[in-house]
């Protein structure tokens, strides 16, 4: 349970780390999946064609000219099929609308990330591999 916990801080704190790196380079309209975000400031749900799940987006923010979807991985949920489904979902979602989906892993995976991208192939036109 110990394990589980610490998994979810982790990953907790990779989000927030993500919203404040893009703070820093501007973005707005940010929108995180974080307990301490009211209801109203959390990313909307996602749905892909004739899918059932809905999948919330880690955060949502505003670029210069276009809408995030940034979905964060620790070492403990990377290479889950779950992951692998959200990828799918998140990287077609925003190719449709005009978006960019943005992977946000540890450093140290980033270029298993980017393999992931394009074992699952990916539109590597609207989606990009972040590591912190």
């Amino acid at each position: 349970m110990a394990n589980e916990e610490e998994s979810a801080e982790d990953r907790r704190e990779l989000v927030r780390l993500t919203v404040r790196a893009l703070e820093k380079r501007g973005y707005s309209h940010l929108l995180a999946d974080l307990p301490e975000q009211h209801r109203d400031e959390r990313p909307y749900s996602v749905v892909w064609e004739g899918g059932e799940e809905r999948f919330r987006p880690d955060v949502i923010a505003r670029g210069k000219d276009r809408d995030f979807l940034f979905e964060v991985e620790t070492a403990e949920t990377f290479g889950s099929p779950l992951t692998e489904e959200k990828i799918e979902i998140f990287s077609a979602f925003a190719a449709h609308n005009g978006q960019f989906f943005c992977l946000v892993v540890p450093a140290e995976f980033k270029e298993k990330a980017r393999e992931k991208l394009q074992s699952l192939d990916v539109d590597e036109r609207f989606s990009y591999v972040a590591g912190f």
